[in-house]
């Protein structure tokens, strides 16, 4: 039986949707042939679902050790970003996958699903890498 604070959750996940999210559509994708490309996945439909997006920063040789968190400045490092959409609970009809391509609607821009994380809340954190059209 759903309790009180489940509801109150669906409700603060609509108002937060209503404001923030923006339109993106899952592609699903799947690979058929051994070392083969990915190929559109039939078993699983495309879903035009909302999302919130973050820019999630990464930091690679830094420097950094388990004990000392803070980066050092005599180490030379490697800073990127990817971008990071956030899928409230019930977005979606089934798990995305790693290697799925995500279609930012607003834009036209497409991702492909590098991770996938658990948000705590019962939806999903998608890290996403910009795939670049072939000229």
């Amino acid at each position: 039986m759903p309790s009180a604070f489940d509801d109150l959750n669906g409700e603060l996940n609509a108002a937060v949707d209503a404001v923030f999210a923006e339109g993106f559509v899952l592609r699903p994708r799947a690979v058929t042939k051994p070392n083969g490309r990915s190929e559109p996945d039939p078993s699983r439909a495309v879903v035009d679902f909302l999302g919130i997006t973050a820019e999630v920063a990464s930091r690679a040789n830094s420097g950094q050790r388990i004990a000392h968190m803070a980066p050092r400045s005599d180490r030379a490092g490697f800073a990127s970003s990817r971008i990071n959409v956030g899928v409230s609970p019930g977005q979606l009809p089934y798990r995305p996958r790693t290697g799925d391509y995500v279609l930012r609607v607003d834009t036209n821009e497409l991702f492909e699903i590098a991770e996938i994380r658990p948000d705590g809340m019962g939806g999903y954190a998608l890290d996403l890498n910009e795939l670049v059209a072939p000229p």
